[in-house]
């Protein structure tokens, strides 16, 4: 008898308290998809990275080959620059 007392006199709030656990249970994202949305994004992750490091190599291969011919042209004397910039950026 005192419980059916206690929620005639709490009927607000009780009300309240069912809209709201009703509501969380509702508005509560997919745990599932959320799942697979991070697995996508962490191949993409993944296919980004290896892109990148890809990037990195091709970037340290032109550097050294950029080194070579610097090298190259510091040990060439003042005929060769003159013959070697004529024969690359000739008219």
């Amino acid at each position: 008898m005192w419980f059916i007392n206690f929620i005639k006199r709490q009927w607000l709030a009780l009300v309240i308290i069912i809209a709201w656990i009703l509501f969380s249970i509702y508005t509560r994202p997919d745990v599932k998809k959320l799942n697979e949305d991070v697995k996508k994004n962490e191949i993409k992750v993944d296919s980004i990275e290896k892109e990148n490091s890809n990037i990195d190599e091709q970037i340290k291969t032109i550097k050294e080959i950029e080194y070579v011919e610097v090298k190259n042209v510091d040990t060439m004397s003042v005929s060769e620059l003159q013959s070697y910039f004529t024969d690359r950026y000739g008219k």
